[in-house]
C-alpha cells in the first residue's frame, strides 16, 4: 500500500515539475498579431503592416515572423522585404531569406493535415532605441504576383530571457 501511494505521489508531481520548467524557460510575449491572406495567397502588393509599443529601451526583445502555408505552397524558401519604421520616422529596411523546406523537400516547421508553421526568427536581442511605437512592414519578396499557399503571417515580439542577454555581453 506504501509503494503505490509513492508511486503515485511521483506521478502528480511530474506533471507540475514539466509545467514549470516549461514556463521557467519560455520568454514572455508582449506582442502576438496574426494576419489571414485570402484565399488565393499573399498578393504581392499587400504587406503585412503590425504596430507594436516599446515602453522600455533597456528592455532586449526578440523579434520572430511566423509563416502558416500550406502543401501547395510551391517553393522550399521564402524570400521577405522588412521596413521597420521607429515612432519618429526613421526607417530601417531588409531582404530576407528564410527555408521553409529541408534539402529533400520536406516541409520544416510544425503542423499537420495540410498545413504547415514555421517560426522565422527577424531579430535577437534588440535594443530599440527610443520608447514609443514601432511598425514592421512586411512584403512577400517571391517572383509572384500572388504567392500561393500562405494562409497567415504574424509577428511575435518577446521579452529576451535575462540570460540570453547576459551571454551576449560578456
Amino acid at each position: 500500500m506504501q509503494v503505490s501511494s509513492m508511486r503515485l505521489s511521483r506521478l502528480r508531481v511530474w506533471p507540475l515539475a514539466l509545467l514549470l520548467l516549461v514556463t521557467a524557460c519560455a520568454r514572455e510575449s508582449v506582442y502576438f498579431e496574426e494576419q489571414t491572406m485570402g484565399d488565393e495567397g499573399w498578393p504581392a502588393d499587400a504587406p503585412a503592416e503590425f504596430a507594436f509599443d516599446v515602453p522600455d529601451t533597456t528592455q532586449a526583445y526578440q523579434l520572430d515572423f511566423v509563416l502558416r502555408h500550406g502543401d501547395e505552397y510551391p517553393n522550399a524558401n521564402v524570400y521577405l522585404f522588412v521596413t521597420v519604421l521607429s515612432p519618429q520616422g526613421a526607417q530601417r529596411c531588409d531582404t530576407l531569406n528564410y527555408r521553409v523546406a529541408d534539402d529533400r523537400g520536406a516541409w520544416l516547421g510544425k503542423g499537420f493535415a495540410g498545413e504547415r508553421e514555421v517560426r522565422l526568427p527577424y531579430a535577437e536581442e534588440v535594443r530599440f532605441a527610443e520608447p514609443g511605437v514601432y511598425t514592421v512592414r512586411v512584403q512577400q519578396g517571391m517572383r509572384y504576383q500572388t504567392l500561393p499557399g500562405v494562409r497567415r503571417f504574424a509577428l511575435q515580439v518577446q521579452l529576451a530571457t535575462q540570460s540570453s542577454v547576459d551571454d551576449g555581453q560578456e
